[in-house]
């Protein structure tokens, strides 16, 4: 298939799936954290577009907020301001970075595996559940996550070319993803990490580009979260206090069964995603492809734990698995379709999957409400 068309199918299917709710009020899962950040876009457009003012409603009168990097809510104002207030342009806005973000995820692929790996992988993405709601909410984390595969993408690229324009693609994309949501930081670093050791293993910490990069990500996000310190109102745990009392939990059961065994394979796999998982990472272990996507799951397996309290809380935590998760289940379709061509009980199976796959995605508001009604934390 050629490029441009595998771009406008995935483009496409990303918006057909994320139509379902477009126009529903702010008042679903996480309704609280979507309010805010609506009002937050909301005051931008009312009082000056001060972009260093960010002002919410929930804490008494309007007053600056120490809150995460506000571009997300500043670009929502300026749809405000040509558009009026309208809760519908929060979602299509963040439809636009998970589609976005789908074709990062086809384009760092396509650059590792193959180009239908790559394209399957990134329609599977558009079709995990915690991804179709997440990156439909009025919520910072669809550009989060957007500035985290673009990161991974260009970080890439320029170590193959050397490119200037990718190094500082790279260092945007990378400040961007932990400035919006600052826990990200713990993505950004080690697939940092990651990818100047698969390029240049010890070499690439004597390459002042590479230090540079991250260097400069370090200092923009320090310099915001001071500057978010500051504010009459802080919103976010930034003390080490703080994030010592989140991690208590770190070590419980319950948090290790909520994440593993409940929300991995209900919202961040499904469970016939999770066959697709298993079989797509033998495939990638047999063609010596493995390490790669199995390191990058291990760090954001790491990353949901150091997030302690706060993860087990907030379900849109777990929106990082996604990316990586994708790619597993669509090496597992794409190995199954290989041995479907010979045998046509593999053929019949594979269909089956498939379909089912299809339906559990399509069923993600009952599985949150779910969730909601039984309080599973």
């Amino acid at each position: 298939m050629r490029h441009r068309y595998a771009l406008i199918l995935i483009i496409g299917f990303s918006f057909l799936v994320h139509l379902h709710g477009l126009t529903s009020p702010l008042l679903d899962y996480h309704a609280h954290r979507q309010c805010q950040t609506a009002s937050m876009a909301r005051n931008y457009a009312r009082h000056d577009m001060h972009f260093l003012r960010p002002e919410i409603d929930t804490e008494g009168l309007p007053q600056r907020a120490g809150t995460e990097f506000p571009v997300y809510s500043y670009l929502l104002a300026v749809l405000f301001k040509f558009f009026g207030v309208h809760d519908i342009l929060g979602r299509i806005l963040s439809s636009i970075f998970a589609a976005w973000g789908a074709v990062f995820l086809y384009e760092f692929v396509r650059r590792r595996l193959d180009d239908v790996t790559a394209l399957v992988s990134a329609l599977v993405l558009c079709m995990i559940p915690v991804h179709i709601y997440f990156t439909r909410t009025v919520q910072p984390e669809p550009m989060a996550l957007w500035g985290l595969l673009g990161f991974v993408l260009y970080l890439d690229r320029w170590m193959c070319s050397y490119a200037p324009a990718d190094a500082v693609r790279a260092f945007v994309f990378g400040a961007l993803a932990p400035l919006l949501k600052l826990n990200y930081l713990y993505l950004v670093l080690p697939l940092w990490l990651l990818i100047g050791w698969q390029h240049l293993h010890w070499r690439a910490l004597r390459n002042i580009t590479f230090l540079e990069i991250m260097t400069g990500i370090m200092v923009a996000v320090a310099c915001w979260y001071q500057y978010a310190r500051s504010a009459a109102v802080v919103l976010l745990p930034l003390s080490g206090k703080e994030h010592l009392e989140n991690l208590r939990p770190i070590l419980t059961p319950g948090l290790w069964q909520a994440h593993f065994v409940s929300r991995l394979p209900e919202l961040c796999l499904t469970y016939p995603g999770t066959v697709f998982a298993v079989t797509g990472a033998f495939a990638l272990w047999k063609n010596g492809k493995a390490w790669m996507w199995g390191l990058w799951f291990l760090c954001t397996a790491v990353y949901i734990l150091l997030l302690g309290n706060y993860g087990l809380i907030h379900r849109y935590t777990e929106l990082p698995f996604a990316p990586v998760n994708a790619v597993f289940i669509a090496s597992g379709i794409v190995y199954l379709v290989g041995k479907a061509k010979k045998h046509k009980k593999w053929l019949m199976l594979l269909a089956a999957l498939v379909l089912r796959q299809i339906s559990f995605s399509g069923s993600y508001p009952k599985l949150f409400r779910a969730f909601d009604l039984l309080n599973l934390h």
